[in-house]
């Protein structure tokens, strides 16, 4: 859904600009170019805060994407642990602790997701620090990914352990 919004909001943002590049060329005066002007910084304040929303959902949908993979992942090691305890081939216990970490590092990130996400919500159209934001914002985002690439590796170290031969 928010791709079809931000899809729709890109496509009136995109033919405003291209029905105001009409008006330009056919002003008859400079008073008209200089509204013309005008008309279009004001609405450039608002386009910029559509950008770092864009771009900052953009992201945000690949960390939930990659999340989901991870959680996928966490289930289907947890019924295979559960199998392997059950069976008693092999002591799960530093596994166990390991899947804990990895749902920890998961919910980091998605907290850290959010954080990011709820400072380009608080942005005005009126702001004039809205780069620096966006930037921190990202700063965020890049720690929360940071979290699913520890997470990630926790899994992979599980599935090295559990088909690891005991000796």
């Amino acid at each position: 859904s928010d791709k079809k919004t931000l899809q729709a909001s890109l496509d009136n943002e995109m033919k405003y600009y291209e029905d105001h590049k009409k008006f330009i060329s056919s002003a008859g005066s400079l008073e008209d170019v200089v509204a013309d002007s005008d008309e279009a910084s004001e609405r450039y304040l608002s386009s910029e805060l559509f950008i770092y929303k864009t771009l900052i959902t953009i992201l945000s949908g690949k960390e939930e994407n990659f999340r989901a993979n991870l959680y996928r992942i966490v289930s289907e090691l947890k019924t295979k642990i559960a199998e392997i305890r059950q069976n008693q081939d092999k002591d799960t216990t530093s596994i166990e602790r390991w899947i804990l970490e990895a749902e920890n590092r998961l919910q980091r990130s998605r907290e850290k997701q959010q954080d990011s996400i709820n400072i380009i919500n608080k942005l005005k159209v009126n702001d004039k620090d809205k780069f620096s934001d966006y930037n921190n914002a990202r700063s965020i985002m890049e720690e929360s990914h940071q979290y699913l690439k520890e997470a990630n590796s926790y899994l992979g170290e599980i599935v090295k352990e559990i088909t690891r031969a005991d000796r």
